[in-house]
């Protein structure tokens, strides 16, 4: 490369300064000047630019690099050419060679199993993406500053890839020679051209030897007698040259380090497993005797090859912590909780410590037409190793099964491995349904947890679906009842529209399982918004928790729906702590905190509890309506109408957060604009459903008492769910003593 490349600006880089130099060229740092950070630019040296073979291998390490995702990798960002400058832009990574690192020091043993396991894990995950490294070596293995791996240099990988019509290694080219890698880490298969995952087995054996005893295992006086030694001589056992390592690790290495591929072990999935157990095992048990067990399912990543299974990956992992929430003498982390961590790269042991996790349960779904693989990995929350992983081919009907093996494998590891530990399995399992049935209930869970109106509506569309194959589906049916519930909490949907739908459901739901928490929830709640049948609402509350004491949503909607709404707030409060023990990281459940001290004007206290609520989910549309109303309650107006407009943002402009904000402005003496907004509400009422009540919020703002009762006249009328909480909301409370209003909450039950 030429000296004058330093300084020069190519693309959007400014090069800084080389750090690195290899065969085909030399990598250097640079400055990317649109997104601000500092990257590696590996250039093709330039005699090899017009070079056909070189330029299609500097390509296939792209692709191959490009291919593999994941946080012990070195990330590949582009590839790009300019002029005659043909450069990959590569993560660039702080810290140092693992080379440099054994050069400086001897590693101690809880250091190498912990390297062990990352640099494993990265290569696991390279070969179930097809993608063989055939170069692992130390000075292709770097180590941050936070002493995590990166694992580089895709330079020789070997690509499998599908195509129409057939499938191909992408570095099976003629151009290419047959002998690729580092003599002195080479398989010995590789010394005459042959590769597969096993190879980087074998190199990754002589990497760990010595790490672990300080010397290469086949190091001989010549590059010939090593490559011969590599062939042909038995390595010196780790118990006799690194006899501070566990036999174990020792017995592993063998195998890592058998001469023919059949006796050498068979995937890298099993090198990290194993290595994990060595390492996480232990560390869990002495994690264990300090705390309860807990485990928490993460979500599931999308490895379908059109990346449209988020949903199937979503429900599959609810449905593995309902299953696992049944088993007894364990605890479950809920689902809002490790929702939190979707998408995101994070460390596994700091997932585990914001969970208070004893273990993990991470996986993968890959789905193609009517098959499926499921990847599970049962990870240590206190090193962020595996302690079990297990991989599931099947056809799409047999998911019910892997459900099934996962909970029941899981309960006896965590039995064998923890004699404290009493777990039990609960008599039954997973009932089977027909796939398709199964697949449109899992579309509807999806879109239920979303929350919004589009998603809401489409979720009764798919339980609908389900419900219509299989009306015997208990699941699907109090799914379905609870959707319509949800939409009229809403205030999406017309009440007299979605409640008589809910209770079809509810009712059809419980004809066929009379325990079903679910459908028992929706009936208890349809019975308090729609029937003010307080007394069967209780009953059925109550029956629904008794039937799932962990069923969050039960506690959470009989503290919202029934006893806020009576007046009866040191109840409400025992219900929401336990909704909160249950599922502490849901931004709802903690809105209610603040709700039953809103309703009993204590506004200050409720202000702080929305603000908790807000630190969970900033993004969380009603948490800032809420925490608006209490502002408007302690007259800090313009605190009130600021979060009243960031709701309205986050709720797409709701009526909820219009009338508020038109109450809010009331309030401060803002007439023309209460108005303006009461102007907006109804023109939005010619063309959907928005509550009466929110018409007669504003009118009292207003002093408009007679409106006021008039549009709750109306909502009397249609039965909107807001009313329930009539005879406690604090917005009212100008009203409160008119004879009409007094009629309207006798009529109600109150």
């Amino acid at each position: 490369m030429s000296p004058a490349l330093i300084g020069r600006k190519i693309s959007r880089y400014e090069v800084l300064k080389k750090i690195g130099q290899g065969g085909m060229g030399e990598v250097y740092l640079a400055q990317d000047s649109r997104l601000n950070r500092r990257v590696a630019l590996k250039f093709l040296a330039p005699r090899l630019v017009g070079d056909p073979r070189f330029r299609n291998r500097f390509m296939l390490e792209a692709r191959a690099a490009a291919a593999v995702d994941h946080p012990y990798v070195c990330k590949i960002y582009e590839v790009e050419q300019v002029g005659n400058d043909l450069f990959l832009v590569l993560e660039f990574v702080e810290g140092q060679t693992l080379q440099v690192r054994m050069a400086e020091r001897r590693i101690q043993v809880p250091d190498v199993l912990r390297l062990m396991c990352e640099i494993a894990e990265a290569l696991a995950e390279a070969h179930r993406n097809n993608v063989i490294h055939r170069d692992i070596k130390p000075g292709n293995i770097m180590l941050t500053r936070n002493d995590h791996v990166k694992v580089m240099d895709f330079g020789l990988a070997k690509h499998h890839v599908v195509r129409a019509g057939g499938s191909t290694w992408l570095s099976d080219a003629p151009s290419e020679s047959g002998v690729m890698g580092t003599p002195r880490y080479m398989a010995p298969e590789q010394t005459v051209g042959e590769t597969d995952g096993r190879s980087d087995i074998f190199s990754l054996g002589i990497v760990l030897y010595e790490m672990a005893a300080g010397i290469h295992p086949f190091e001989r006086d010549t590059a010939e007698h090593t490559m011969r030694a590599l062939v042909n001589d038995k390595h010196v056992p780790l118990t006799q040259s690194a006899p501070a390592f566990p036999a174990a690790v020792g017995a592993m290495l063998d195998r890592m380090l058998a001469k023919s591929r059949e006796a050498r072990v068979g995937s890298m999935q099993e090198v990290w497993q194993e290595f994990g157990r060595l390492l996480g095992g232990a560390e869990l048990r002495t994690a264990l005797k300090k705390s309860d067990l807990t485990i928490a399912v993460l979500p599931f990543r999308d490895l379908s090859p059109e990346k449209d299974q988020e949903y199937f990956c979503d429900g599959l992992v609810e449905e593995l912590i309902n299953g696992l929430a049944q088993v007894r003498g364990m605890r479950v982390v809920p689902r809002t909780s490790v929702f939190r961590f979707k998408n995101q790269v994070t460390d596994l042991r700091d997932v585990a410590l914001q969970l208070e996790a004893s273990a993990l349960l991470e996986g993968s779904v890959r789905k193609a037409g009517p098959r499926v693989r499921v990847t599970v990995n049962l990870i240590s929350g206190e090193s962020g190793y595996p302690i079990w992983s297990e991989r599931y081919d099947a056809v799409l009907q047999e998911i019910f099964d892997i459900q099934d093996n996962i909970t029941r494998t899981i309960t006896e590891k965590l039995r064998s491995t923890f004699s404290h530990a009493a777990v039990t399995l609960p008599a039954g399992g997973v009932v089977p349904v027909d796939i398709e049935v199964y697949d449109q209930y899992l579309r509807g869970l999806y879109c239920w947890n979303e929350r919004t109106a589009d998603a809401l509506k489409q979720s009764v569309r798919y339980f609908e679906n389900a419900v219509a194959a299989d009306p015997r589906y208990v699941p699907a049916l109090a799914a379905l009842a609870n959707a319509h519930v949800t939409r009229n909490l809403y205030g999406v949907v017309n009440p007299g529209e979605a409640m008589p739908r809910a209770k079809d459901a509810a009712d059809r739901a419980l004809a066929l399982n009379s325990k079903s928490a679910g459908a028992l929830t929706a009936r208890a709640c349809l019975r308090a918004i729609y029937n003010w049948d307080w007394a069967a609402a209780e009953k059925d509350f109550q029956a629904a928790i008794q039937a799932d004491p962990k069923y969050a949503l039960a506690h959470h909607w009989y503290a919202n729906n029934l006893l806020i709404p009576l007046g009866r707030f040191d109840e409400a409060r025992n219900e929401i702590r336990l909704a909160a023990e249950i599922d502490p990281e849901a931004p709802a459940i903690a809105v209610s905190k603040g709700l039953v001290c809103y309703v009993e004007r204590r506004y200050l206290q409720a202000i702080d509890e929305y603000m908790k609520a807000i630190q969970l989910d900033p993004g969380f549309g009603m948490a800032h309506y809420f925490l608006g109303q209490a502002y408007i309650q302690a007259k800090a107006y313009s605190h009130a109408i600021d979060s009243l407009q960031l709701a309205s943002t986050l709720t797409n402009g709701s009526p909820e957060a219009l009338s508020l904000l038109g109450y809010a402005h009331a309030a401060s003496a803002n007439m023309p604009a209460a108005r303006d907004c009461l102007s907006d509400l109804l023109h939005e009422a010619k063309t959907k459903f928005v509550s009466p009540v929110l018409m007669a919020q504003i009118c009292t703002g207003l002093g408009s008492t007679d409106e006021a009762l008039a549009y709750l006249d109306q909502a009397v009328e249609v039965r909107a769910a807001d009313l329930i909480w009539l005879n406690v909301r604090p917005a009212f409370d100008p009203i409160r003593s008119h004879e009409r209003f007094k009629e309207i909450c006798s009529r109600m039950g109150f």
